[in-house]
């Protein structure tokens, strides 16, 4: 556990050399799930996981669940660790928040992000759009009644989730580093359980495509096999793609 004053954050550091590779869960997720990854990409760099306040084995914070806050948080812990950058960042999901968050609030400490099905601030306002009021409120329920279920870190981050949409809606991504986004193009069963419709998955494409715009930086890449949990189901895609961001940092450190 590592004491960042008022409360104590779980990390797990394994690895050796540069540049650190550092985890952002999904809302809900867990430093766990990520071991496997861990475990692989150790064997050529440091990798960090951890557990966002409130969640798995980590305290909860005093502080509101901004994204503004959780990036400090994870910059704190990364100090207290001596942890010196580069970092690449790799976000699923909500974590994408925090990704974006720390990289506008430390751009010189970041060389490459990752971002595996990562939410799209005007995602669920365009879902709300092609929804009646009836879906719409089907939908929410569903939604919150998943927050009710999950630890208080990961509620009061769903609490905050429009709020932070509304922060990173402001944030550019940056031209001068690797970006690598993961989308999933699957529409089956269990998207269905969850109150998806084919249009939702039709407009995260295309909302994380119009992120490309202007950003020859970004590369795309979709899957039609895993759902939104790409980490679970084809580990091997995104290993890949940090790889790849890790060996492009090293070669551009080598020509310095």
């Amino acid at each position: 556990m590592i004491d960042l004053g008022d409360f104590k954050l779980y990390a797990r550091i394994k690895g050796e050399g540069s540049p650190t590779v550092i985890f952002e869960n999904a809302l809900g997720g867990t430093a766990n799930f990520i071991e496997p990854i861990q475990e692989k990409l150790s064997e050529f760099t440091k990798v960090v996981i951890y557990d966002r306040a409130g969640g798995g084995k980590s305290e909860m914070s005093p502080h509101p669940r901004t994204s503004r806050q959780m990036a400090k948080e994870l910059h704190l812990l990364l100090e207290k660790e001596n942890l010196v950058p580069p970092y690449i960042l790799v976000g699923s999901s909500y974590g994408a928040f925090i990704v974006r968050t720390f990289t506008h609030r430390y751009p010189k400490e970041v060389v490459g992000i990752v971002l595996e099905e990562p939410v799209h601030e005007d995602l669920l306002p365009e879902m709300k759009k092609i929804r009646t009021e009836e879906q719409w409120q089907e939908y929410m329920g569903f939604m919150n009644q998943m927050a009710a279920m999950a630890p208080e870190g990961s509620k009061q981050e769903w609490e905050q989730y429009f709020p932070n949409s509304d922060y990173v809606r402001e944030i550019n991504f940056p031209n001068n580093i690797p970006i690598i986004i993961f989308t999933s193009t699957r529409f089956g069963e269990q998207e269905q359980q969850m109150s998806y419709l084919q249009e939702d998955i039709n407009k995260k494409l295309e909302l994380h495509k119009q992120w490309m715009i202007g950003k020859p930086n970004i590369e795309h890449i979709t899957t039609e096999k895993s759902g939104h949990n790409i980490l679970q189901c084809e580990p091997e895609l995104v290993i890949d793609a940090i790889t790849n961001i890790i060996n492009k940092a090293r070669e551009k450190e080598r020509a310095k």
